[in-house]
């Protein structure tokens, strides 16, 4: 970001290994970049007079997500407002931004069942939101000149795309400005409010399957680019049909593929977003997650289809698997790591279900992927002191036992993972191509494909057989201008 007078290019590093930003500065002009402060999770925003900026911080561990403001030059830094979860500061995607006048700043939020924009006081830290409703995603925020609207993305239930929206902040009534298939994210509004300027994105994937000899040489199985195909979930079923999402409905479903027959069928056909579908051990039902009733929640249906319904709690429930007995979902539910068996029951954490290492503090785990032997596999927060981040870990779902680490560290717990055939490594997928695999005898990891092509690689997942599914694509954007009608 530039400083209000131009002088500064403001900009964060994160270091290898680590998710937590660092904060510098340099004159616009060039010379020697400057540090002004560490520890720091959204880009930041200055306030109209350019002495002051607002930054967010998120403590998942401790359940906290703090909104900040210091001095231009980093110092002075205090706690404005703070939210404790499920409520957070929204830092993936988020912006922050302060009005013309510098007495609010409008922060993207999680609250409730969804996202909203909530208007921070600069004075007080007192915070309201800026609607009633709730969406799937808020993405960032603009103010218009005269502090009186807002240009938020978001995205509504039941569609794949993120849209631009005017705000009216004091009735609280949102207007669609788009209405398309791009998703539009990086707002800028010109000075007198006459244009705005967003990059527009769309992620195309298709899927593609490979034997475990010819990995690199694989065959493609479907040509719906444009409909996202696998990119928010893939799976096979013991009969080595695909279950996977697409968006040929008009909205992410979940739909079935007959990987040598090459026929398809839509398992989904709810207006909201289905997406992650995980099929269970025993072949007879798929976990998915839906946003049908507000936030995200686990939901579970017969392998054809029917007989769809939600069994955890939400709101923000996501990345199911199952329990080898086909049982029981263990699922991510914000910082937490939870189960809830199918037939009914209340859900339970799982969250200290993995004891420390002798002469280590518990820290926190979270599981991507189980195997038929009863073992997770998932990344294991990094101490802080050591650079941070999540290192590859896995244990028993029992917890019967410490975690076991392996050399792999990332800066993100978020990536695909699946355990490799024969149960003895578990596959990674490094963006933006490629799948790297890390034996459990602590060998060290190395690349298994060596995808070719601009493509990147969305999702992976093994059948039961030993042969490949990837979802790839292209990421398409642009930078669009609107202009207010004369």
């Amino acid at each position: 970001a530039f400083s209000p007078d131009g002088n500064f290019i403001y900009y964060s590093t994160y270091p290898t290994g680590n998710n937590v930003a660092t904060l510098y500065r340099v004159p616009s002009i060039g010379g020697v970049p400057q540090k002004i402060l560490e520890n720091l999770d959204a880009p930041v925003a200055f306030s109209p007079d350019g002495r002051r900026f607002a930054l967010v911080v998120d403590y998942p561990s401790a359940g906290r997500s703090v909104l900040e403001v210091a001095n231009a030059d980093g110092t002075e830094r205090t706690k404005l407002a703070e939210l404790t979860r499920p409520g957070r500061f929204v830092v993936a995607q988020g912006r922050l931004a302060w009005s013309p006048d510098g007495s609010t700043i409008a922060a993207p939020v999680v609250d409730g069942p969804g996202q909203t924009v909530a208007l921070v006081a600069t004075s007080t830290g007192t915070m309201r939101m800026v609607t009633e409703k709730r969406w799937p995603i808020a993405n960032g925020a603009q103010w218009l000149p005269g502090g009186r609207e807002l240009i938020v993305a978001y995205r509504e239930s039941g569609s794949s795309a993120t849209q631009l929206w005017r705000v009216d902040v004091d009735r609280g009534v949102a207007t669609a400005v788009t209405r398309d298939l791009f998703s539009y994210a990086d707002l800028g509004v010109t000075a007198d409010g006459n244009a705005i300027v967003a990059v527009a994105a769309l992620g195309e994937s298709t899927m593609w399957t490979a034997d475990s000899d010819r990995l690199n040489e694989p065959r493609q199985v479907t040509t719906g680019a444009a409909d996202g195909e696998g990119a928010q979930g893939i799976d096979w079923t013991m009969d080595d049909s695909i279950v996977y999402t697409s968006r040929a409905s008009g909205n992410p479903d979940v739909w079935i593929l007959d990987a040598k027959g090459g026929t398809r069928r839509q398992l989904t056909a709810d207006a909201a977003d289905d997406t992650q579908p995980s099929v269970s051990p025993d072949g007879r039902s798929i976990a998915f997650v839906s946003n049908r009733q507000g936030g995200t929640r686990i939901w579970v249906m017969q392998a054809d289809g029917t007989d769809a319904r939600p069994v955890s709690s939400g709101p923000g429930d996501i990345v199911p698997f199952w329990t080898p007995d086909s049982a029981s979902i263990v699922f991510l539910s914000d910082v937490d790591v939870r189960q809830v068996n199918v037939a009914g029951g209340p859900e339970r954490s799982l969250r200290s279900q993995w004891p420390p290492r002798t002469g280590e503090t518990a820290k926190t785990f979270i599981p991507r992927a189980r195997s038929q032997q009863g073992l997770v596999a998932g990344f294991e927060e990094v101490d802080p002191l050591r650079g941070g981040g999540w290192r590859l870990a896995f244990g028993p779902l029992d917890g019967s036992r410490s975690l076991t680490l392996l050399d792999a560290t990332f800066g993100t717990s978020l990536g695909p993972i699946a355990w490799a055939p024969d149960g003895k490594a578990i596959d990674v997928l490094r963006p933006p191509a490629d799948i790297w695999r890390y034996p459990l005898d602590g060998r060290p990891g190395f690349q298994l494909t060596r995808f070719a092509g601009p493509a990147v690689t969305r999702n992976f997942a093994w059948s039961p057989r030993g042969q490949l599914l990837v979802s790839r694509g292209e990421n398409k954007t642009d930078l669009v201008l609107f202009k207010r009608a004369k």
